[in-house]
């Protein structure tokens, strides 16, 4: 199976101690080598305003509602660390530099319409970079979530989990990716298909 940036996958697994229980994955990268991913809805315990301390970007100057933001756990491969997933052409002064340099990959390329692009940071240098620069420069069209750690899989592991029923491929959608309620995000997965998910997502019980 050709697994693209239009791709999100759904976990049917039922152990609760998984990461992957009840989670909904976004593939960004699909190579001869392995594919990449991260958890959409499955936040963490760290908040925004944690990791900027002792950066250069003051916490009680910077854009004081973005600071309560948790960060997501974006899956088990080396999990401390934070990428930076965005869409749109933020307002950085470094941007063209940085896109050009290889420091970040094009998971969507949104048809040839830049303001719709998703990109993901490959650095924590460029993480922090861009992140000081959006929150010192906020623009309401660009959109951006940050992640610790990631999903990957090797040659061939994916096709298999796939046929054994452990994911439900839905076509990735920008509006559950990045809506602002990520407990949502995996309801409207389950919306956005005409098809009784049920037997793939339970009911998941907020606290």
């Amino acid at each position: 199976m050709n697994y693209s940036h239009k791709m999100l996958l759904a976990s049917s697994t039922t152990e609760p101690d998984s990461l992957f229980h009840h989670s909904l994955v976004y593939i960004t990268a699909h190579t001869d080598r392995h594919t990449l991913g991260f958890i959409v809805n499955r936040e963490s315990t760290t908040l925004l305003s944690e990791l900027v301390k002792g950066t250069e970007l003051d916490p009680d100057t910077a854009a004081a509602p973005k600071m309560t933001r948790p960060l997501l756990l974006g899956g088990p491969v080396s999990s401390m660390h934070i990428s930076l997933m965005y869409q749109g052409v933020p307002a950085a002064p470094a941007l063209a530099k940085i896109e050009r340099g290889d420091r970040v990959y094009t998971a969507y390329d949104g048809d040839g319409d830049k303001t719709q692009a998703i990109k993901v940071t490959k650095t924590a240098e460029v993480t922090e970079k861009l992140l000081r620069d959006m929150l010192e420069r906020p623009d309401p069209e660009v959109r951006y979530q940050l992640f610790m750690g990631h999903a990957s899989w090797e040659p061939g592991q994916l096709d298999d989990e796939v046929k054994y029923d452990q994911w439900l491929v839905l076509d990735a959608d920008p509006e559950i990716i990045f809506h602002p309620r990520t407990t949502k995000r995996r309801e409207m997965a389950a919306r956005s298909i005409d098809l009784n998910l049920g037997r793939w997502l339970p009911p998941l019980q907020h606290p």
